[in-house]
């Protein structure tokens, strides 16, 4: 796949680094800009060029030394007016608005920030029930020749507590306008199905999703249950579906505390836009299934250990059989103000 051996392994020693400005303009407005490392390199129209990756913010210490590139991560206001409680408008390049159970990356990879405007409402219904919706509209790809890609979507969930327990359901709707057809000019089809004469998407993405999470205590300790599905209703083939169950217990705060999480996930080729789904199961984009397996470790104030291993089957044009995938990650991260 892309000239790589799959035979072989592969090792890379990488940096993230993000720096943060936050400005309150007054009581109903704030300004957010970030900046954060990042690098794709790709080949267009036989030309090298370097655009930052929508969904890592990873850099590979790697090219004899050379300089690293900042990129613009973030750049969006926070409009929270007084008189409407619950309620953010988000506008710019923003964090992503819509809830993912478990924290999970089966549609969204936690690195992508959307560019646009998003509405996020939190409403009490009693005193154990909140409703929770999010909704905005992203450009995609703005074409001078044609129409605009943008992506739509609405989301709800309800929550409810119990006691130190809660649960939660939801489900949303992502409408991708005009990407059946969008010409491939970075390379991230990802394992979505091409048009025909290759180079394009060859397929619509009207994506319904439906969630839950159950949280509760177990000897002590905070764990939660949660799953996740998604169906591309406008899939020009049969491969259209994905589906995550998992599960996490414990959280790092003090030094010494911990936190472990494991799911599994199945992942059709086009299911989801592959461009913008998890960067780092099946090494990126759709079409494979597998475990995930997470532990991170408190070692002082602000600094945190982790150790990720994706045990998985690479499913993308590797015949009835698969391909192995095996990732094993190492991080330490640092903190600061």
């Amino acid at each position: 796949n892309g000239g790589v051996d799959w035979r072989d392994g592969r090792s890379r020693h990488r940096i993230r680094a993000r720096a943060m400005i936050s400005a309150i303009v007054n009581d109903e407005w704030d300004a957010i800009i970030r900046l954060a490392t990042g690098q794709r390199e790709l080949f267009v129209d036989n030309r090298r060029d370097m655009i930052a990756d929508p969904i890592s913010t990873n850099q590979t210490l790697t090219q004899s030394f050379s300089k690293k590139d900042w990129w613009l991560d973030l750049a969006y206001f926070d409009f929270h007016p007084a008189s409407v409680k619950g309620l953010n408008v988000y506008g710019g390049k923003i964090n992503n608005p819509f809830f993912t159970p478990g924290a999970t990356e089966l549609i969204w990879d936690g690195d992508l920030t959307p560019e646009g405007i998003g509405v996020v409402y939190s409403r009490p219904l009693s005193e154990k029930d909140t409703l929770n919706l999010a909704g905005g509209g992203f450009w995609v790809q703005e074409s001078s020749a044609g129409a605009d890609t943008s992506l739509w979507g609405i989301q709800s969930y309800w929550k409810h507590a119990m006691d130190k327990d809660y649960i939660l359901a939801g489900a949303g709707y992502f409408d991708y306008a005009n990407i059946q057809g969008l010409a491939d000019r970075y390379g991230v089809l990802a394992g979505n199905t091409p048009t025909p004469g290759g180079g394009a998407w060859g397929s619509d993405f009207n994506l319904f999703e439906m969630f839950a999470e159950y949280g509760t205590h177990i000897g002590g300790l905070p764990i939660s249950f949660y799953g996740d599905w998604v169906n591309n209703l406008s899939a020009v083939t049969d491969k259209d579906t994905g589906w995550l169950i998992g599960t996490s217990i414990n959280k790092c705060k003090d030094p010494g505390s911990w936190a472990a999480r494991y799911n599994y996930r199945e992942l059709q080729a086009d299911a989801v836009v592959g461009a913008f789904t998890d960067s780092d199961f099946i090494g990126g984009g759709t079409d494979g299934k597998g475990h995930e397996f997470g532990f991170d470790y408190q070692l002082h104030k602000n600094v945190q250990l982790g150790l990720t291993y994706f045990h998985n089957q690479l499913d993308r044009g590797a015949g009835s059989n698969g391909l192995d995938y095996r990732r094993l990650q190492a991080d330490i991260v640092v903190k600061f103000k």
